[in-house]
């Protein structure tokens, strides 16, 4: 009988190395834990099998934590290291006797071949949507135990419903003195630690794709089932989802995906970026990788068996991620278009910062495909297009206040009938400036924190260094070569003395309403303020006979007599900042070229 080894033995053992992969036939690695005494390292036995010859087997979803203090463990004899999280798991199912053939990312794929994980990143919808179940892993207990004592809140109420009806259980379970129960479930639910498993953006199309769930905390295991028929009853019960507490485990992460999971429904990119931005991930391309098998604009087609969209592959540029991701997103658009706040969106998920655009715009012009940088066109339409009424320059915050105070507002606002010059764009194909005259009566206050929130902005907000002056080719299409700039010399463009923004006014054509707001230093009376919804950013644009040229970036300021709404889109900041055209209008429907990399320039605050 051979003798297993002990852990001061494992040093020589030789390390493992994963036999290559058949990816033709889509072939993957499953492994089992062999029995062992409790003191002995975990041993584990590894083997690849075809499609049509694997054998029913679970899938693991778990985080891997942090990769200090690795566990050494043995893969068919062979000496390998393994994160502690999923070391911990492992050595619980070895307790349980659990003789399943199990899959698990970091064991079963060569993490050193981006060949492989290229591969299984398209594969791994399917991987876990034909497990015969999916082992949620959520780690060794905390320290107060919360998962456990929430785990055990659930199974008590499935035993409960079994002999009782729905109205009995109301009775029994929405007391007051249990209030601290539904707590703990809430806690379970809405972990705040960014690193627990709930949070993290892998486990979203591991969890949804799972034909059935048991979840572990240490040994403790709770059948999924019990968890979706609580959220089921919970939610049919008004006298329940009325109770903030319950309210919260509704609305919390882990009930979204559970019943997301039940529903089986699919949703586009941009809807899952939206869903699910404030997901955690290591690799930065895995905010977008880690939900593409959940994408109904990158799906396999069932005929050609080609994946339409991304093809993930981590060699590749994290703004080619980015540009990637857009085009999917604009594909799968009836008119073609896409919106500035869906670009800021995928920017802000994938991380993308200044300098990835500088490396990713240098490497191009080395390489000489500065062509496939400009090839990325996009058409972009606001929600907002109205004319700067008077624009002015301010050298500090007193001098502004004391302007703004000794401003004669009787000339736009009060009881007065007063003549009104609109100017406003035609469509694209027939761009000319069309001026009409009008009579208006006017009935409106100055808002009392309309001069106030403006010092306040230029008090407070860092921002109104970002409002630079841009050269413009066409439209809002930037030179490339200015995109790399460093923050000071865009500064600098046109506005060698660093002048303050300046001041724009701005009064809606359908309303007597007023707006305040920042603009770059060569804004002018009669450009035009455009907005995005959903976007804090403004642009400033001239019209020049028949081109349009782009002039900078303005942000006008929010005040009590605005219409707008709160938390549209996950990407707007809650500031002093209007964050978004607070009334639609752009009545001959402008429409703007750019290309994706201009676009990133003007929504990112660099």
């Amino acid at each position: 009988m051979t003798t297993r080894p002990s852990y001061a033995a494992m040093a020589q053992h030789a390390s493992f190395e994963h036999e290559r992969l058949k990816l033709s036939d889509e072939s993957i690695r499953l492994f089992q834990v062999q029995r062992g005494e409790k003191n002995e390292p975990l041993s584990l036995r590894m083997t690849q099998f075809s499609a049509h010859r694997r054998p029913k087997y679970k899938a693991v979803s778990y985080t891997w934590g942090t990769p200090q203090n690795p566990r050494q463990i043995l893969v068919n004899g062979k000496a390998f290291a393994l994160h502690v999280n999923l070391w911990h798991l492992l050595y619980h199912l070895r307790l349980e006797n659990e003789v399943s053939f199990l899959w698990a990312d970091a064991l079963c794929i060569n993490q050193f071949n981006l060949k492989e994980r290229n591969f299984h990143v398209q594969l791994m919808g399917k991987i876990y949507e034909k497990a015969e179940s999916v082992i949620v892993w959520l780690g060794i207990p905390s320290p107060d135990r919360v998962e456990v004592r929430a785990m055990d809140f659930v199974k008590e109420i499935a035993a409960y419903r079994k002999t009782h009806s729905d109205a009995m259980f109301i009775n029994a379970y929405a007391r007051a003195d249990l209030q601290h129960r539904w707590q703990t479930l809430l806690r379970m639910c809405s972990p705040s630690d960014p690193g627990s498993y709930w949070n993290r953006t892998w486990v979203i199309q591991e969890f949804l794709f799972a034909q059935a769930v048991e979840v572990f905390a240490g040994r403790h295991k709770l059948e999924w089932e019990d968890f979706e028929d609580l959220l089921d009853l919970l939610r049919m019960q008004p006298v329940l989802a009325s109770n903030a507490v319950i309210s919260q485990i509704l609305q919390s992460r882990t009930a979204r995906l559970t019943l997301r999971r039940k529903a089986g429904s699919q949703s586009s990119l941009h809807e899952l970026l939206q869903e699910y931005s404030d997901s955690a991930c290591t690799e930065r391309r895995d905010k977008v990788y880690g939900i593409l098998g959940l994408a109904s604009d990158c799906i396999e087609d069932s005929e050609t068996g080609q994946t339409t969209g991304i093809h993930p592959d981590y060699e590749t540029h994290i703004v080619n991620v980015y540009l990637e991701a857009l085009d999917c997103i604009q594909a799968s658009l009836p008119s073609n278009t896409v919106t500035p706040a869906a670009a800021l969106l995928i920017l802000r998920s994938l991380h993308i910062r200044h300098d990835d655009l500088s490396d990713f715009i240098m490497k191009a012009m080395l390489t000489n495909a500065i062509d496939f940088v400009s090839a990325h066109r996009l058409t972009i339409t606001p929600e907002y297009v109205s004319p700067v009424i008077k624009s002015w320059l301010w050298t500090s915050v007193r001098d502004l206040q004391q302007k703004l105070e000794a401003e004669d507002w009787g000339q736009y606002i009060g009881y007065q009938i007063q003549k009104v010059r609109s100017s406003s764009l035609t469509p694209a194909r027939d761009r000319v400036r069309r001026l009409s005259s009008n009579t208006k009566v006017i009935h409106a206050s100055l808002p009392s924190d309309f001069v106030r929130n403006m010092t306040e902005a230029a008090n407070l907000c860092g921002d109104l260094s970002l409002l630079h002056n841009y050269p413009c080719n066409h439209n809002l299409q930037m030179p490339t070569d200015h995109i790399p700039l460093h923050a000071q010399d865009k500064a600098t463009y046109d506005n060698p003395n660093l002048r303050k923004p300046s001041v724009v006014l701005e009064q809606d054509p359908q309303s007597e309403v007023l707006r305040l707001g920042y603009a770059c230093t060569n804004t002018q009376r009669g450009d035009f303020i455009v907005q995005f919804r959903g976007l804090d950013t403004a642009l400033i644009v001239r019209q020049i006979w028949h081109e349009c040229k782009l002039v900078g970036k303005a942000m006008m300021v929010k005040h009590a007599d605005l219409q707008y709404e709160e938390a549209i889109d996950p990407i707007c900041d809650a500031s002093v900042w209007s964050s978004h055209c607070w009334r639609q209008h752009n009545p001959d429907s402008v429409h703007f070229d750019t290309d994706a990399l201009s676009l990133a320039e003007l929504m990112m605050k660099t």
